[in-house]
């Protein structure tokens, strides 16, 4: 929905790829999406405040890859790839 919201704000927004009808689950994901949400290839702007949806977690659970693993923690995102970047300081001396 965040990709639908940008290119509705970009006057020259030609295609968006989405792949909401190739997905069986897709739709189980959220709530408050309309079932016709896509029709003839195009979609309306949601106009409920944030994005238009909201998350439906049980819907996210049961689709997981890895069932039972969506809040755990995430200690591989804590130490940045660059060497460079330390939290206390943002350039190398």
């Amino acid at each position: 929905m965040a990709n639908i919201h940008t290119a509705a704000a970009i006057p020259s927004f030609v295609a968006l790829e989405h792949h909401g009808l190739d997905l069986p689950f897709w739709e189980s994901l959220v709530t408050g999406l309309p079932a016709n949400y896509m029709e003839g290839g195009y979609t309306v702007v949601p106009d409920k405040p944030g994005l238009g949806v909201d998350l439906n977690l049980e819907g996210i659970e049961a689709n997981l890859r890895t069932p039972g693993e969506m809040f755990l923690p995430t200690d591989s995102w804590n130490n940045p790839k660059l060497s460079f970047w330390r939290p206390d300081n943002r350039w190398p001396d």
